[in-house]
C-alpha cells in the first residue's frame, strides 16, 4: 500500500488509441502520431517538475522545446516480471507534455506495461478501425510519497466505473470521475499525506480512502485495524479546484473483518423511529449515493451474451427479467477477479444471471478450477461447483469452451 501524493490522468481521443495499435506503414510518409499529449494549459511545466521533483532514480534534461524527464515506472496490477521499466516523458511543443513510444508496432515501442493488451489494457477488433476508442477510457500515472511513479488505467463509463475500493477514495476523485469528462481531458490531482492510498497489486481498482485492504481488495471497517478521525487532510484539484476532506490512521497488518455484531431488537426499533423522527423534521432532505461498479473488456461481454443468448451459464433464465428492449438482463463474471491477477478475456469471463453474479461474490464457493472442466460429446464443457453447499454448474458453449481448453492446455512460461 502506497501513500499517493499526486495523479496525472488523460482521458484518450480516438486519435491516441488508434495509434497505439495501427500497423506498420498505416501513415503516408512519415509514422504518425505515437504519443500520449497532455496540454500545458491544463497541467503547467512547473507541475510537472512539482510531479518529477525527488523521484527515485529521475533523469532530467532539456531537449529543443523545453524539460525531458526518464525515470522508471512501475505497472499497477502487473506481478510477472515485477520490476520496473523506464519511461521518457519530454515537452514536444509549448502547448504540450508527452509520453512517446506508445504503439506496440514499432521498433522504438516502450508500452507502458500497465498499459499492455496482455495485462487487460483494452484493444480495438480491428486495428485499421480508426474509432474504436471505448468510450470514457483513461490512463493516469501516480506519485507517491515513496518517491515513486506507477502506471495504471480505468474505463469511466456507465451505469458507474470507475478505480476505486471504496466511497471515500470516490469523493476524493470526484474530479478525475466526473462523469462529463471528455476524450482529450487531463489533469492533475494533488493530496497531502494520509489522504489516498494505492493498492499496486490491484488494477481493477487501485485506489482506497483508507490504506487497509482485505485479501479481495476490499477495504476494512474495522475499528482494530483502521480508525477514522474528523476530517483533516486536504486533497486540492488543480483544475476543479474543489477541495474534499478526510484523514484515515491505517494499520500495520490485514485482516479479514469481523462478523458484524446483531443488533437486538429494541436498537432496530431505535434505529427505525430514530430515521423516521429526522426525515419529518427535514421532509425535503436527499441523499444521493453513487456506486461505481467496474467494466473493461466490453467488446468480450457483448459478444459472449449474444453467444449464451443473455442466458446465465448457471442457472439459464431461472434468475433473469426483461429489460425495456425484451431482452433478459445478464451480467459478466471473471472467474478469477481482476484484483487478484484474473485475465480479462473470455476464458476467465462467464454470463450470469445478477442474482448469480452476486452469489459468486459474497456467498462461499468453491470447485472454480478450469483445470477440471469437463468436455462433453457435443463440443460444449462444464464445471460443478457449490455455492453456500449447493451444487451449481457452469456449462460453456462449445466455442467459448475451447477458447477456455486451448488457455489450460497452454505450456507455464
Amino acid at each position: 500500500m502506497k501513500e499517493v501524493k499526486s495523479i496525472v490522468y488523460r482521458y484518450l481521443t480516438d486519435a491516441e488509441f488508434f495509434n497505439m495499435y495501427k500497423p506498420t506503414r498505416t501513415e503516408t510518409g512519415g509514422g504518425g502520431q505515437l504519443y500520449i499529449d497532455f496540454r500545458t494549459s491544463k497541467i503547467p511545466v512547473g507541475k510537472w517538475q512539482q510531479f518529477f521533483s525527488g523521484i527515485t532514480a529521475l533523469s532530467q534534461t532539456m531537449v529543443r522545446n523545453g524539460p525531458q524527464w526518464e525515470f522508471p515506472v512501475w505497472s499497477i496490477g502487473v506481478t510477472m516480471p515485477r520490476v520496473a521499466q523506464t519511461l521518457r516523458i519530454y515537452q514536444r511543443r509549448s502547448a504540450s507534455i508527452c509520453i512517446p513510444n506508445q504503439n506496440i508496432n514499432t521498433r522504438s515501442a516502450n508500452r507502458v506495461g500497465a498499459w499492455a493488451p496482455a495485462d487487460g489494457f483494452p484493444m480495438p477488433p480491428d486495428a485499421n478501425d480508426r474509432h474504436a476508442l471505448p468510450p470514457d477510457l483513461a490512463v493516469f500515472l501516480v506519485r507517491t510519497y515513496e518517491d515513486e511513479i506507477w502506471a495504471g488505467w480505468f474505463l469511466n463509463n456507465g451505469p458507474a466505473a470507475g478505480p476505486c475500493q471504496d466511497a471515500l477514495s470516490e469523493r476524493l476523485l470526484d474530479t478525475m470521475l466526473d462523469t462529463g469528462r471528455e476524450a482529450g481531458d487531463v489533469g492533475i490531482l494533488e493530496f497531502r499525506p494520509g489522504t489516498l492510498y494505492l493498492d499496486e497489486t490491484n488494477a481493477a481498482m487501485p485506489f482506497c480512502g483508507r490504506g487497509v485492504v482485505t485479501t479481495a481488495s476490499r477495504p476494512v471497517v474495522d475499528d482494530e485495524v483502521a480508525t477514522t478521525t474528523q476530517p483533516a487532510g486536504t486533497p486540492t484539484g488543480v483544475i476543479s479546484g474543489a477541495t474534499r476532506r478526510g484523514r484515515v490512521s491505517t494499520g500495520a497488518t490485514t485482516r479479514a473483518p469481523r462478523p458484524p455484531r446483531q443488533r437486538t431488537e429494541e436498537e432496530v426499533i431505535a434505529s427505525l423511529l430514530g430515521e423516521d423522527q429526522s426525515e419529518e423534521a427535514d421532509p425535503g432532505q436527499t441523499r444521493e449515493v453513487v456506486v461505481r461498479i467496474r467494466q473493461r473488456n466490453l467488446n468480450a461481454v457483448r459478444d459472449l451474451k449474444a453467444l449464451y443468448q443473455h442466458r446465465c451459464q448457471l442457472t439459464g433464465n431461472a434468475y433473469t427479467f426483461l429489460k425495456r428492449d425484451g431482452t433478459p438482463y445478464t451480467e459478466a463474471h471473471h472467474l478469477i477477479s481482476l484484483g487478484n491477477g484474473g485475465a480479462d478475456n473470455p476464458r476467465n469471463i462467464i454470463i450470469v444471471s445478477p442474482f448469480v453474479h452476486r452469489m459468486l461474490h459474497y456467498a462461499d464457493v468453491s470447485g472454480v478450477d478450469l483445470s477440471r472442466v469437463v468436455q462433453m460429446p457435443d463440443g460444449s464443457a462444464t464445471l460443478a461447483i457449490q455455492i453456500n453447499g449447493s451444487d451449481f454448474t457452469i456449462t460453456w458453449h462449445p466455442q467459448h469452451a475451447e477458447r477456455v481448453r486451448r488457455a489450460e492446455q497452454r505450456p507455464a512460461r
